[in-house]
């Protein structure tokens, strides 16, 4: 029985091998104008992430930079 599971696995595993999933373009509903708009729309968007991301890095190091600063004064008090 467990062996005719494993031929019938095999066998779907195979179809499914040989027949390649159709592509579907998401976008094929749309003019080579309304593209361009998204691909504009896109590319701005992905510049303003990568601004933010540069901010949240450059914050980022202020404050570690501030924790270091607290945790030096915190080690000089405690040893004087």
């Amino acid at each position: 029985m467990e062996r005719m599971k494993q031929l019938s696995s095999a066998r779907k595993l195979k179809e499914r091998e040989e027949t390649p999933a159709p592509f579907e373009d998401p976008y094929s509903d749309m003019t080579p104008d309304e593209k361009s708009k998204m691909i504009i729309a896109l590319m701005a968007a992905r510049e303003r992430d990568a601004e933010r991301i540069q901010r949240d890095a450059f914050r980022i190091d202020e404050l570690l930079s501030k924790v270091d600063e607290l945790l030096s004064l915190q080690r000089i008090g405690h040893c004087g």
